[in-house]
């Protein structure tokens, strides 16, 4: 007996070709429908509301006095909520972000009554190799997912999916996605004809006589005749059964149906038969930077300094530390980190981003500030934050506001630590807040930016150091040989050439890099989505431009250069989009390479003014040996891909797009042979 699960749904882009509002709008009467339709059908018994539980915040902003109403139906089980807050990119959130998603959608639905648990990711643009260990940890066993899954390979709906750290969870691949079943017709004959030329579709996938019909997509209102359709097709279906059903109760059911599992392993990127849109890692860049920071404020400051500050008597800023979240999260849709929506909608979260900005700044302020008070000194002080979480030496780069320049650092044992001055000014210190600007009193001040140098025995805490006037007694020791073009340290020499490429010589190797940071520039005929390269392209790379080099910060511990470049390349496209436009523009590149003494870290960070269309910017650093394989930390882990992949066969097989090998990462990517990298 075949067993049809119709799962009755929405799936709801909070802003995408249009923006939030708009969508908005259509939300409130969508689940005013949902509510009238379950409350007055008891046979409509399931409604799946796309497994995020954001859309109840819109909803209840609007239309609060519905709260009980939700409540009842999500109770009992028959509205269907989580485990999601937001629908997630998976690959532009860092991991603790995708944790916070869950926890905080998990906890939102079963505040309202009921939790799906059930990985519910029908749109995601690929899934990551993180996601199984992510989902075990919240004790959730199974994930539905379209994009991404090698379905040429698999041949079925239903697979192991064994994650990066070796957990594995049931997976099932929706092979005709989650519409397969939209908009069914009102029509009883006609709706069970639609049925059955949907399961007909199915069923070659289903390796257990379990079929899942999707009755939704995009922003599509509740079908009240649902019910009967499923009423009717039954009565004429022999050997099949169809059901209103959950997407819990069709992962029960494939679970005691299941025999032999195929295994897939780590990343899901295959766009055989969907897309999965793989360079929207570098669309709206800026945004993806500004998400990566913001994360890194909450996680890495605000919320250890909350708890440095709670163990030391301080309340706790629960509420506002999950808001700032939640104002995060609603940028990392599948959408919108993607950078694939109206500008409209990258504008309104560009205001997001600020919001977030703001919660996290003035957290972290006020709480690193009521720790330095219950520090019991009548001394000026610094309070230091390891926020690193690491043991051993930081350089700390900080702004103190003193009466005269000549001051001296020194820990609370006494000890002196060398500092030196990276800037200073001269200020009226009564200008500073608005209320000591009322007073009319001068105040002068030195503004001193200066960097030093503290040794951290622990992962996390902080150090006082005390700060004294007089006469400096001491400055960091020089550890590092700069020139006007070039550094070198105990683990580089490092060259800048007259084309702003850079020569680096590694001495522990003993293998010398060349060409590194060189730019280049090609055509590309895409969109918001996709990278597509240009038939009749035109490859234009920095190594004939001249440079502009220049030393703009040193001391003993650190350098500073700055690489101009004025790269000449087509404005646009031309033959439609079949090659690139003989008439030039300027394309401005500006690099500042900051290296540093005792340190095998050096530092690029690239603005690019953008002065023409259709083309796309890359920094090369080519390595001198073969690689097989790239190294990528990916959440909580790394990920191994293969350099080369095959790039022939979706041709043959008809594959929606073209694999290309474009991947995201989160901190680093890495290529090796084995002995060196």
């Amino acid at each position: 007996m075949t067993k049809v699960h119709v799962v009755s749904h929405t799936h709801w882009d909070r802003e995408w070709y249009r923006n939030f509002q708009f969508f908005r709008t259509k939300l409130i009467f969508a689940i005013d429908r949902i509510l009238d339709t379950l409350e007055n059908d008891p046979a409509f018994e399931f409604y799946l509301l796309d497994g995020q539980t954001v859309v109840l915040d819109d909803y209840l902003q609007v239309k609060p006095e519905n709260y009980g109403r939700l409540k009842a139906l999500i109770e009992s089980g028959r509205l269907i909520v989580g485990p999601w807050y937001v629908q997630p990119d998976e690959f532009a959130p860092d991991g603790e972000s995708l944790v916070r998603n869950l926890l905080i959608g998990i906890s939102d639905a079963k505040k309202m009554g009921n939790c799906m648990m059930v990985g519910y990711l029908p749109d995601s643009f690929g899934q990551t190799g993180q996601l199984p260990q992510i989902l075990k940890g919240f004790g959730i066993d199974s994930a539905v997912m379209m994009r991404g899954i090698p379905a040429n390979l698999l041949k079925r709906s239903e697979f192991c999916w064994e994650g990066i750290n070796g957990e594995k969870i049931l997976g099932i691949y929706l092979p005709h996605g989650y519409s397969n079943g939209m908009f069914m017709p009102e029509n009883s004959v006609k709706a069970g004809l639609r049925f059955k030329e949907v399961v007909v579709r199915l069923k070659k996938w289903s390796k257990t006589g379990q079929i899942l019909v999707m009755n939704g997509v995009d922003h599509q209102f509740i079908q009240p005749n649902i019910p009967e359709n499923i009423k009717t097709v039954n009565k004429v279906s022999l050997n099949t059964k169809y059901e209103l059903s959950s997407i819990e109760k069709y992962i029960e059911d494939v679970k005691s149906s299941i025999k032999d599992l195929p295994v897939l392993k780590n990343d899901l990127m295959a766009p055989d038969k969907n897309r999965v849109h793989s360079s929207i890692a570098s669309t709206r860049i800026y945004q993806k930077q500004e998400n990566r920071r913001i994360e890194g404020l909450l996680s890495k400051y605000v919320e250890p300094i909350a708890t440095m500050a709670w163990l030391n008597g301080a309340e706790y800023p629960y509420e506002l530390i999950r808001h700032a979240w939640k104002v995060l999260l609603q940028n990392q849709t599948h959408d919108g980190i993607g950078g694939c929506c109206t500008d409209e909608v990258h504008r309104e979260m560009d205001q997001r981003f600020v919001d977030a900005n703001e919660i996290g700044q003035t957290l972290l302020k006020s709480y690193s500030r009521a720790i330095a008070r219950r520090i019991d000194s009548e001394k000026l002080i610094l309070t230091v934050y390891n926020n690193a979480m690491l043991k051993g030496k930081q350089f700390v780069k900080t702004t103190i506001y003193v009466k005269n320049e000549n001051f001296n650092l020194y820990d609370l044992s006494g000890n002196e630590i060398a500092y030196e001055i990276d800037q200073m000014e001269d200020l009226d210190a009564s200008k500073m807040t608005i209320w000591t600007s009322y007073l009319g009193v001068e105040e002068p001040y030195k503004k001193m930016n200066i960097t030093f140098e503290i040794d951290f025995d622990f992962n996390i805490g902080y150090r006082v150091i005390v700060v004294k006037e007089g006469n400096s007694l001491g400055s960091l020791k020089n550890e590092i040989k700069i020139t006007n073009h070039g550094f070198e340290n105990e683990y580089y020499q490092m060259e800048i050439l007259k084309d702003g490429s850079i020569d680096m010589y590694d001495k522990e190797t003993g293998i010398q890099y060349s060409g590194l940071n060189i730019f280049e520039d090609c055509g590309d005929a895409g969109d918001t989505y996709n990278y597509s390269p240009v038939k009749n392209d035109r490859v234009i790379t920095s190594r004939n431009c001249e440079a502009r080099i220049l030393l703009v910060k040193k001391n003993s511990k650190m350098g500073q250069f700055k690489i101009g470049l004025k790269m000449k390349v087509p404005l646009g496209l031309t033959d439609g989009d079949l090659s690139r436009s003989d008439e030039s523009g300027t394309l401005p590149i500006e690099s500042i390479v900051t290296v540093y003494a005792d340190s095998k870290r050096i530092d690029f960070k690239t603005e690019i003014e953008n002065q023409v269309d259709y083309h796309r910017v890359r920094a090369l650093f080519p390595v001198n040996f073969l690689a097989e394989e790239s190294i990528a930390e990916t959440q909580f882990g790394c990920v191994h891909r293969d350099v080369a992949i095959d790039t022939e066969k979706w041709e043959i097989e008809k594959w929606t797009e073209k694999p290309l090998p474009i991947y995201s990462m989160q901190k680093f990517v890495a290529l090796d042979d084995g002995k060196s990298g």
